[in-house]
């Protein structure tokens, strides 16, 4: 996240971790979007398994790209 500010930007990490074991793909979404301040055009950054959710994550927040 330095890294991030040193040049400008806002990075804004988000907690997937639930114990619910019924959610699906959309839920997981919406909680990431709970997490994410409002703002214009994000860039939405995954890794590992949360790479699977990343498109819908990314669909949900109206995101400018995905990485």
């Amino acid at each position: 996240m330095a890294a991030l500010a040193r040049r400008g930007h806002r990075g804004v990490t988000v907690d997937l971790w639930t114990d619910e074991a019924t959610l699906d793909v959309g839920d997981y979404a919406q909680l990431a979007v709970a997490q994410v301040p409002t703002c214009n055009g994000p860039v939405v950054i995954a890794h590992s398994g949360s790479g699977a959710l990343l498109p819908t994550i990314a669909e949900a927040l109206d995101a400018a790209a995905m990485v």
